[in-house]
């Protein structure tokens, strides 16, 4: 007795759920129908009919599925007044070609007007001959599977291949292949800090723009310029547009001073990778990427303050030169300076100068340049040792010197690029820069600890070097040759 009340019960309950089934359907047909005899206003120009169709069922809210191959490359009709969804939708398929049909699910579907008929010998077979039921199955099972609609609603995707360069992902990089190579296709590991992402942070400096990619860490060198490691490796070498620059005995480079403003993109390509650069250690070496002239006036000025009376204003600005905007310039200029440091030694200052002219064509591009760099950095504060053991606890707060006591430097750079394109195969790229360097180390530091007495000698430093240095590169892009 108690296996048929079970086996009574589990009929029960499958009766149920097909009954709830069925209503659903029934509800949902109704208020499809419903849906479709609600008149809307339309005010829908001629284009591009499945914009058209999509638009006309967002507005109200009908199910409509379609094979989207149908609609491809047709134009649809005007939709301008006060029509059902039906209506609306069948003004829009006027001399396409097409036709509107409901299913009975309440779904509206849109097929050809003509729809081509299956032949067979001795007949014709419709669409309710070849859904006849199977044997065996029963004829209102077969309508119904007959009346299911299996056409899905229509999906449009709009997507874009990239950001143009405008964004803040990096799609390719220079500094391995000397070539605008896409990242996914560069065998190394390169890390890039494009101009969206530098301007989004505020970043002031080349420091600042490094701080975002791993395995970077800055410290000071000796003239108090800031010099990287990468991965460990100390002294990495800091290129400009590829091309190495003047860096003597590890004191650093004026590279590193390049302000932000006149900054495209830094790259940080890392591992023994970094050979390519030339003389450059085995941990990484990073590539800045200077502004270009273009043809499209830009102007920008910038102004910050700082702790100490720090002052920095900078400006930026291009455009074209000729009517033909084939001529193009290029001017960049940033000015750093104020106050004292902690000690009492005059601020630090750096001033940054660069004129660009850029003639381009469908074919060739010729650059020529020239930038100045100008740096002063103070003496740093350091704390003095006793005889006696540990340190001079009292900071020091004035100058052990003349307050123009520091480190000083200045670089000019005569750069040019000549690019030409060799069909569609082969671009021919050759580049070259001349730097001179002149570096100045002035102030006094003390050569032993301080005695019982707290007296200590001085030792007074005035040195001044000078360097010089020209490269010399040419590219072929096709067979990747890099000869220097």
């Amino acid at each position: 007795m108690k296996n048929k009340l079970g086996v009574r019960s589990i009929k029960s309950n499958v009766s149920g759920i097909a009954i709830a089934m069925a209503v659903a359907q029934v509800f949902f047909s109704a208020v499809a129908c419903a849906q479709t005899g609600v008149e809307h206003t339309y005010h829908i120009a001629s284009g591009p009919l499945d914009r058209t169709l999509v638009e006309i069922a967002q507005s109200s809210k009908v199910r409509l599925s379609y094979d989207a191959s149908l609609v491809q490359s047709l134009k649809s009709a005007p939709v301008d007044g006060t029509y059902t969804p039906e209506e609306a939708i069948r003004h829009a398929l006027s001399g396409t070609g097409l036709k509107l049909e409901s299913t009975p699910t309440g779904t509206l579907t849109i097929t050809k007007e003509n729809p081509a008929a299956s032949a067979n010998v001795g007949g014709t077979v419709t669409a309710a001959t070849a859904a006849a039921p199977a044997s065996g199955a029963s004829a209102p099972a077969a309508a119904v599977a007959a009346s299911v609609d299996t056409t899905l609603p229509l999906i449009s995707v709009a997507a874009q291949r990239d950001s143009g360069g405008t964004g803040f992902v990096t799609e390719s990089s220079s500094t391995f292949t000397r070539t605008d190579t896409p990242l996914s296709q560069t065998p190394t590991s390169v890390s890039s800090v494009n101009a969206a992402v530098i301007s989004s942070q505020n970043a002031q400096t080349l420091t600042d723009v490094l701080k975002n990619v791993a395995g970077v860490t800055t410290y000071p060198s000796v003239l108090g310029l800031p010099s990287y490691a990468v991965r460990g490796f100390q002294n990495a070498a800091v290129l400009t547009d590829g091309m190495p620059t003047s860096q003597a005995g590890g004191l650093g480079s004026a590279a590193n001073l390049t302000p932000t403003i006149a900054i495209s993109s830094v790259e940080v390509l890392k591992g023994p990778a970094a050979i390519l650069a030339g003389d450059a250690p085995a941990g990484g070496v990073i590539n800045i990427t200077k502004k270009a002239p273009q043809a499209d006036p830009f102007h920008e000025v910038q102004f910050s303050y700082g702790k100490y009376g720090n002052l920095t204003g900078s400006f930026d600005s291009t455009g074209a030169i000729t009517p033909d905007k084939k001529l193009m310039y290029r001017f960049v200029l940033s000015d750093q300076g104020g106050g004292q440091n902690s000690m009492g030694y005059d601020g630090p200052t750096n001033f940054y100068f660069a004129p660009t002219l850029e003639w381009k064509n469908s074919t060739t591009a010729i650059t020529v340049g020239y930038d100045r760099t100008v740096s002063k950095n103070p003496m740093p504060q350091y704390a003095i040792g006793k005889s006696s053991g540990g340190i001079l606890s009292s900071p020091i707060d004035h100058p052990l010197g003349n307050p123009s006591d520091g480190f000083s430097m200045r670089q000019d750079d005569f750069f040019y690029k000549f690019e030409q394109k060799l069909g569609s195969h082969f671009t021919f790229v050759s580049k070259a820069n001349y730097t001179e360097t002149q570096e100045l180390q002035r102030g006094w530091q003390p050569v032993m600890t301080l005695s019982a007495t707290n007296g200590a000698p001085f030792m007074s430093f005035d040195t001044t070097s000078e360097t010089y240095n020209w490269t010399f590169e040419i590219i072929s892009v096709r067979n990747m040759i890099s000869v220097r």
